[in-house]
């Protein structure tokens, strides 16, 4: 029901934002806000989603399905998905993702992924860099996502994955006061048994976040599939 009050809302906005399109007869500014206000809106229905994706895991109300999945390939179908729609930006992608067997929940995984490249965008200026790196240590399959942007204050990192602790992290144009992708993150890692950890060398040296998942050795008829061959490192611009 809240779920339903919340988007209500946005899709009756989102529909009279297509109905002036439809109409025309407008300026380039008239134009520019019709953009704005689609942008803002998506926006919004995104933080509306992880609110309430919050406030199921926190109840309990989410049920992982969880299979074998190939993390690297998981890690790199998520970044495709990313630069397809334009989320990217003007930022320069890495990936170098070997291939690492988890089990997980393969909605919920492609969720983390996404959520964690979102938040390296939002505090990386345009042209900076993303790093994405998926490897074993040990027991432990790690996605690795590092930016090159604002970095974390040394008096914010021990609580940046906690809701709505965002400190003075931010530029111009992020949104301020809500860190609902990391919060998101962390508790859905540890649904998966998993941890997060968050690295930083101060304001202006960029951060560094891990994910680490209990690693499992794939069955032999899941080994045949494809996609599980090591593929080369892919640069996305």
């Amino acid at each position: 029901m809240l779920g339903h009050e919340l988007r209500n809302p946005l899709a009756v906005i989102i529909s009279a934002v297509s109905v002036l399109d439809r109409i025309g007869g407008y300026d380039a500014v008239a134009d520019r806000a019709r953009g704005a206000i689609r942008h803002q809106i998506t926006h919004l229905g995104r933080l509306v989603g992880d609110l309430l994706d919050l406030a199921r895991v926190t109840s309990g109300d989410i049920v992982l399905a969880c299979s074998p999945v190939n993390l690297g390939v998981s890690v790199r179908q998520s970044v495709s998905v990313l630069a397809s729609t334009g989320k990217l930006g003007l930022h320069a992608v890495d990936v170098q993702a070997d291939p690492m067997w988890v089990s997980a929940d393969p909605q919920r995984l492609d969720q983390i992924v996404a959520n964690l490249i979102t938040n390296a965008i939002r505090f990386t200026p345009p042209g900076g860099t993303i790093r994405v790196r998926v490897e074993g240590e040990g027991a432990e399959a790690v996605v690795c996502v590092e930016d090159s942007g604002v970095g974390i204050p040394p008096e914010v990192l021990p609580r940046g994955l906690d809701l709505f602790a965002q400190g003075e992290r931010r530029l111009d144009r992020a949104p301020a006061g809500l860190s609902l992708d990391l919060s998101l993150v962390r508790r859905l890692v540890e649904l998966h048994g998993g941890r997060v950890q968050a690295f930083s060398v101060g304001a202006g040296r960029g951060s560094k976040f891990l994910v680490r998942l209990p690693r499992i050795e794939p069955s032999a008829d899941v080994g045949e599939r494809p996609g599980i061959v090591a593929s080369p490192p892919v640069s996305i611009v």
